[in-house]
């Protein structure tokens, strides 16, 4: 049986088991493995998860610190982006913004996204 080095992975299945250690790894362990939180924070298309644990994944990316750097919005479960969103797992940088403002807030003035960002994610939280 020959054993594959983590190069021979594809990064489909380097995402599959990451999904599958969020649901089946103790938070302890979870902890302790090296780089899943930057990996997960930085792969754009790692919200493309069908049929999710939506609860059980957000409480999971809370624990690891988990803030996303980008978000393909497309291939995203919209479910879980909307955890995402809820629970501010995204960092604050101008393509997220214009994410949140127009696909997650309905907002479509480009004046208003560039002129008034702040001042509409405020009225939201209202």
């Amino acid at each position: 049986m020959k054993v594959q080095s983590a190069s021979e992975f594809s990064e489909q299945k380097i995402h599959e088991y990451s999904v599958y250690s969020l649901y089946y790894t103790s938070d302890d362990v979870l902890l302790k493995m090296d780089n899943i939180s930057s990996y997960i924070s930085t792969y754009k298309d790692y919200l493309e998860i069908h049929n999710p644990d939506i609860l059980k994944l957000i409480s999971r990316f809370i624990l690891l610190d988990v803030s996303f750097q980008y978000i393909d919005y497309d291939k995203a479960n919209k479910d879980l982006l909307k955890g995402v969103y809820e629970n501010s797992l995204y960092q604050i940088n101008a393509d997220n913004l214009q994410l949140m403002l127009t696909k997650v807030l309905g907002i479509s003035s480009k004046q208003d996204i560039k002129h008034k960002n702040y001042t509409l994610i405020e009225k939201q939280l209202r």
